[in-house]
């Protein structure tokens, strides 16, 4: 059973866009997708919640990813 996210909806993870070739612009960090999911973690004091792209809490689907990211320190 999922529960829906709290997280404000300009969170979401981007999407992936479809080129015909790559561009190189040094203003521009890229991330090349082949295949797999997107997600957004949040950390706070300590405690790690990972959500899909439509804003469902899937920190169970993952629990090697939220286990990693429990020593993330933040500002």
């Amino acid at each position: 059973m999922s529960r829906t996210s709290t997280l404000p909806k300009r969170l979401q993870p981007m999407l992936a866009t479809l080129t015909d070739a790559p561009f190189d612009d040094p203003g521009w960090v890229f991330e090349d997708k082949y295949d797999g999911f997107r997600m957004v973690a949040e950390i706070r004091r300590g405690k790690v919640a990972l959500y899909s792209r439509n804003g469902k809490i899937i920190s169970r689907s993952y629990i090697e990813v939220a286990k990693a990211l429990e020593g993330v320190k933040g500002p």
